[in-house]
């Protein structure tokens, strides 16, 4: 490069650069002892917090103890301190995954205060992860086995049907925005029958599927019941294993693995985090909701 102005410019975008990679690598070097402080400091804010009020954990023992057996006996060839434990291992895995389906009406657990926004962030993500898949579902098993096994027109009717929802928040919005849907995957379907040279759909089998993807916003609808349920298990075993790389993405959710994964992998990380602090507590109420150990 020969002129001085160009010249100065790709310094300084480099210097930028550069910059910004060694914030970075400090803030990579420095990780480990940030989470060490964080914890630490969660723990006295925490104890700070409980000293003040009158029963601080009264949020958290309902959640944590809802897939609880509190007359669970121990059993003989266990020991007592064990015991708690794995009961607690189990009992926070079904709870954690209750948070992404939370009634806005009930209070989150206090030990989650800090995560709520982000917990309600990934509600959302969620339940549009879910309705995106009914619908997905809902077309392609009414698109016909050769359209079936075109990925490329999966990838299609995803990304229009993503665009669509990507802003509802409720079932309501859900409704309300679904004859759009059905009106956009029909004009998907109809488009890739004509690019693939395939027979046209029949007027009444347009109607039919037009009338599925909008009953999909009825609260009891079978196939989101199912996805929904495909999806928690998923979260299930997430967190039980504690890492979100291994783990299959369950039949039929293939189509949206990055986003699926995506989301655990942040959920997993509140919860890890979270299970840090605050284990402590939940021993304690899980100790003393079960049956001591007979002598």
């Amino acid at each position: 490069m020969t002129d001085v102005i160009d010249t100065f410019k790709c310094i300084l975008e480099t210097l930028d650069l550069m910059q910004l990679d060694m914030a970075n690598f400090t803030l990579q070097v420095a990780r480990p002892d940030i989470i060490a402080c964080s914890v630490d400091l969660e723990r006295k804010k925490f104890a700070d917090f409980l000293a003040v009020q009158n029963d601080g954990l009264e949020h958290t023992r309902k959640w944590l103890l809802k897939h609880v057996n509190t007359e669970e006996s121990v059993p003989s060839n266990i020991e007592y301190d064990k015991f708690i434990k794995n009961v607690l291992k189990r009992a926070f895995v079904e709870s954690c995954a209750d948070l992404l389906d939370w009634d806005a009406d009930i209070a989150h657990p206090e030990t989650f205060m800090l995560d709520e926004e982000r917990i309600r962030e990934l509600k959302l993500k969620t339940f549009r992860l879910i309705c995106i898949a009914t619908v997905l579902l809902v077309t392609i098993s009414n698109s016909g086995p050769d359209l079936q096994s075109i990925s490329q027109f999966k990838q299609s009717v995803k990304e229009h049907i993503s665009i669509l929802l990507q802003s509802i928040k409720s079932m309501k919005e859900l409704n309300d925005v679904l004859p759009n849907v059905a009106e956009q995957v029909v004009n998907d379907l109809k488009e890739a029958q004509k690019t693939f040279e395939l027979p046209e759909m029949f007027q009444a089998a347009e109607a039919n599927l037009k009338q599925q993807i909008i009953d999909i916003g009825k609260p009891d609808h079978k196939v989101q019941g199912i996805v929904k349920q495909r999806v928690k298990d998923f979260f299930l075993d997430i967190i039980e294993s504690s890492t979100a790389a291994p783990q299959k993405v369950p039949s039929g959710l293939t189509a949206l693995q990055k986003e699926l994964t995506e989301i655990a992998g942040q959920f997993l990380r509140i919860v890890s985090h979270n299970s840090t602090v605050f284990c402590i507590y939940y021993y304690e109420i899980m100790a003393a909701a079960l049956p001591k150990p007979t002598t």
